[in-house]
């Protein structure tokens, strides 16, 4: 399924990775989740694995993963960072993440080793060029 047949958000406030992980700042918080176009393809989710607060990872390790009825697929870190919140929502009810990935279905809360890096992330024209460039 090609993400350009379906209505899909991409909030321009906010920052994307190339493996589609979204990052906003919320006060003096950042947060991040799975963007709607990942979640689309995923499918119904039905399992998301999450990180412990206090774990530390730097950017492209992976600090989780979403199962759906289709697959498994892992989130990548975008940034170096520190967990300080996770959604323990989405553990009784991941189907969130279909339904509102960028509200209720955020999956972390981060705090930047160098905020700086947020900016070097995709611009939201930025991410819907790669997207839907192929």
């Amino acid at each position: 399924m090609r993400g350009d047949h379906i209505k899909l958000a991409f909030p321009r406030g906010a920052r994307y990775s190339a493996e589609h992980v979204w990052l906003t700042r919320d006060h003096s918080i950042y947060r991040a989740g799975l963007t709607d176009f990942a979640q689309a393809q995923l499918g119904e989710i039905v399992y998301i694995d999450l990180p412990e607060i206090g774990d530390v990872y730097e950017k492209g390790d992976v600090f989780g993963s979403v199962e759906s009825m289709q697959t498994i697929s892992e989130l990548f870190m975008p940034v170096d960072a520190e967990i300080i919140e996770v959604n323990s929502r989405l553990n009784n009810e991941p189907e969130i993440l279909n339904q509102d990935p960028y509200g209720r279905g955020w999956i972390i809360g981060i705090d930047l080793k160098e905020s700086e890096e947020s900016e070097a992330m995709l611009t939201c024209q930025a991410y819907t060029d790669l997207i839907f460039s192929n």
